[in-house]
């Protein structure tokens, strides 16, 4: 019977060393998880800053842009107009041909910046929703295996 009692003291304190073990990992994989959560947030934040930056310069050369027409004297077009036949013929495209193509690329640009900027807002909220879901769940596991150690 002593023999007995004493084989079931030492299987119970092989299995709290067992459960102690894996509380630090679990410990240790929540330390992880939550610097690379930390870390992943510090790179999306600055990824939106980035783009934010890009779209309000992108809206800047627009308006730029679409200022400098507004402000061409009728006779400053027909001006540029009566000369690109002359360099039409040389160039193949006038000046105000690439002033436009570049802000129509520019508009683009802009708008395909702001629509990936609007993707990346709602992955990154996608991404700290399903980290702080996994968080919970560790945290949740790890109380439970922390509560069960007081019981016999």
């Amino acid at each position: 019977m002593f023999n007995f009692t004493q084989g079931l003291h030492q299987e119970k304190a092989r299995a709290n060393q067992v459960v102690q073990r894996l509380q630090k990992q679990s410990d240790l994989s929540i330390q992880r998880q939550m610097s690379d959560m930390k870390h992943l947030t510090t790179a999306s934040r600055g990824t939106i800053e980035k783009l934010e930056t890009m779209e309000e310069k992108g809206i800047r050369i627009l308006k730029l842009a679409l200022n400098c027409r507004k402000l061409m004297r009728p006779e400053e077009i027909a001006l540029m107009t009566s000369h690109t036949t002359v360099l039409d013929t040389t160039c193949g495209r006038t000046r105000l041909d690439r002033i436009w193509s570049q802000v129509s690329a520019t508009s683009l640009q802009c708008e395909a910046l702001s629509k990936q900027r609007s993707k990346m807002v709602q992955e990154n909220a996608h991404l700290t929703k399903m980290l702080q879901h996994y968080l919970s769940t560790l945290a949740t596991s790890s109380q439970q295996q922390g509560g069960s150690k007081g019981k016999p």
